[in-house]
């Protein structure tokens, strides 16, 4: 038990040893580097003109939210301002092979929210990151 390798016990302020672990061939890292991902993200800001309390927008909002992720498969932040009944602001963020792809996705958000009788769409901005 003494003399046992200690190729991959840990080292004091680092992970294990790599230099022994089987590489990759020369091809595999080439498709790796060539291999890119988009991210978007789609700023959303909604009116909700029959809302008359925050309850009632949330209620709106909370339903559009759970309809968009089951349909799209995005991430969903609610940045609506608390003191505000009737207004809602909704970040959505996604990660595709091209940005023709996420912008699809985009769109398909956006006529979501406009098939949605409750909210209205006042606003939206796409942003790309590469």
């Amino acid at each position: 038990m003494r003399y046992r390798s200690r190729r991959h016990e840990r080292c004091q302020g680092r992970g294990f040893d790599r230099s022994d672990r089987d590489c990759q061939s020369q091809a595999e890292a080439r498709e790796l580097d060539r291999m890119s991902v988009c991210l978007g993200m789609l700023t959303a800001r909604l009116m909700v003109p029959e809302s008359h309390s925050l309850k009632e927008r949330r209620s709106v909002v909370s339903s559009l939210k759970e309809k968009i992720r089951k349909r799209c498969n995005v991430s969903i932040s609610d940045a609506s301002p608390d003191q505000v009944w009737q207004r809602a602001e909704l970040h959505f963020a996604c990660a595709a092979e091209t940005e023709a792809a996420a912008d699809a996705i985009f769109r398909s958000i956006i006529r979501l929210i406009d098939e949605e009788s409750r909210c209205e769409l006042m606003n939206s901005e796409i942003e790309y990151y590469a």
